[in-house]
């Protein structure tokens, strides 16, 4: 349990005390949270290219805000820009103090533009805007990932480029 608690992110130290009384073995974990604990930002860049003329970049940012409730909910924020560009947030919510099962209610928008390809040659471009609202339930399972199920809305709109739409 010490080991699974100190491979949280947020957890910079654990404490194990064990005592043997009366043929009972009592164990006591100290948790101490890490100083930057409270709010955490990680930053990446995702680079992609076919090494002929298509490339894309994108900078990554995620914030997270752990331990809002005594259940420890989180509050996860991915925002992009580059050539696909988006904001998504979702609440991480335990369905009970130490519980495997979560439900995560998720709203994001994204936006990116494509290209349109006929018999191999580039026809026009489009811009592709969406909306999704998500509730999922799920199961983490260890340090290996988790399990989610659960219902999705979609909205999407989308417009031509190039050529020029002649409205």
């Amino acid at each position: 349990a010490a080991r699974r608690i100190y491979g949280r992110a947020d957890v910079g130290r654990v404490t194990t005390d064990i005592k043997d009384s009366e043929g009972q073995r009592n164990v006591t974990l100290r948790i101490t949270e890490d100083d930057w604990a409270r709010s955490r930002l990680r930053l990446g860049l995702q680079l992609t290219s076919d090494f002929s003329d298509n490339s894309t970049y994108s900078l990554v940012a995620m914030h997270v805000v752990p331990s809002l409730n005594d259940w420890g909910a989180e509050l996860r924020t991915i925002g992009r820009i580059g050539t696909q560009r988006s904001i998504a947030t979702e609440w991480w919510q335990p369905l009970g103090a130490g519980s495997d099962w979560h439900l995560a209610p998720t709203a994001a928008y994204g936006a990116l533009v494509t290209d349109v390809f006929a018999s191999g040659r580039r026809t026009s471009r489009v811009g592709v805007q969406g909306t999704q609202f998500a509730l999922a339930l799920g199961r983490q399972f260890s340090d290996w990932g988790d399990l989610r199920v659960g219902l999705v809305r979609n909205g999407q709109d989308t417009e031509l480029l190039v050529p020029e739409d002649p409205r």
